[in-house]
């Protein structure tokens, strides 16, 4: 951020961390959203482009345009890119299951089928992932913090043979 949007001026040189902090800020969130799209573009989503295009832009702003950026705003228009993709990466697994924004917390989840499962925003602390296929997986906004996704087939098939045993 310094080399790019400060031409070179490190944060000690800099009169105004303050700023430069809420610069960081904004820009990790547009870095986020970027990774999101370009993924979303990957996945041939036709709405995309123009919109990873726009946080290209926004990047290249001065510091003070940065900071006039309402993120809220950008997040709800990115995010029905993000669900349409969603939803077209998962159409390829009719039963996949839909935990989206369920508490699963400390959960054994090894015996579930969670190829193409609907994850979005469920709490996932300190589940048991070992030996699970998330291939197609939405997973945005899920709590992973202390999951256990090892294994060596974790992101190959799951262990189970059964699809979506009973949650």
């Amino acid at each position: 951020m310094s080399q790019v949007t400060y031409a070179g001026v490190s944060w000690r040189e800099h009169d105004n961390l303050g700023e430069m902090a809420a610069v960081l800020s904004v820009m990790r969130q547009l870095h986020e959203v970027l990774a999101l799209l370009d993924e979303a573009v990957r996945r041939n989503e036709p709405s995309a482009a123009t919109r990873l295009e726009r946080i290209v832009d926004l990047i290249g702003r001065t510091p003070e345009e940065l900071l006039t950026i309402d993120i809220d705003e950008l997040r709800a228009d990115v995010g029905g890119v993000l669900t349409a993709t969603s939803r077209a990466v998962r159409a390829g697994w009719p039963d996949a299951l839909d935990l989206a924004g369920q508490d699963t917390a400390g959960r054994d989840l090894r015996s579930l089928d969670l190829r193409g499962a609907a994850l979005r925003g469920a709490t996932m602390l300190g589940v048991d992932l070992r030996e699970c296929d998330l291939t197609d997986a939405d997973l945005l906004g899920a709590d992973l913090r202390g999951a256990d996704p090892a294994g060596p087939t974790c992101q190959a098939r799951c262990s189970s043979p059964s699809r979506n045993a009973a949650y």
